[in-house]
């Protein structure tokens, strides 16, 4: 019996989800840390939106076979908003899900982020989706069947 000997089974296919942290958190405590991978390998990837955009070329894509393989990045940012604000960046979202396009301004998200997200999601059915999350409790979940489109 495999629960008497301390070891648990998984059904056949589920892979246990693995998830790699960036920025300020990269420095959590170690109980925060549990079960961190390289991105290579994570399916989820936490960090700050004005973090860079090079842990992009290294996250999970899916394959043709299995495109839900894909990782997810999620993102923290001040504030995402409906309405412009200073500073923020308008963000224009189109694709499966939204009637003709979508607009929400974010403060505190990095573009070369969005322009490495953009470039990852070329190939759809392969990509990375991303989920983005606000101090106010807000949240913007854009799949990598969406386009979108940015300004200052």
């Amino acid at each position: 019996d495999l629960e008497r000997a301390g070891l648990r089974s998984e059904p056949a296919g589920r892979q246990r989800r693995r998830s790699a942290v960036r920025g300020d958190d990269a420095d959590a405590s170690p109980g925060r840390r549990l079960g961190s991978a390289s991105p290579d390998r994570a399916d989820f990837v936490f960090m700050e939106g004005t973090g860079t955009d090079d842990v992009l070329a290294e996250m999970k894509t899916g394959t043709l076979a299995y495109p839900e393989e894909g990782a997810t990045l999620v993102l923290n940012v001040p504030l995402i908003q409906l309405i412009p604000g200073n500073e923020t960046l308008k963000l224009v979202l189109k694709g499966p899900g939204i009637e003709s396009q979508s607009i929400v301004y974010i403060d505190g998200l990095n573009k070369s982020i969005l322009e490495k997200l953009a470039s990852v999601n070329q190939e759809f059915p392969l990509g990375v989706d991303s989920i983005i999350t606000d101090k106010k409790n807000n949240i913007l979940c854009i799949p990598r069947s969406n386009s979108f489109s940015w300004t200052l």
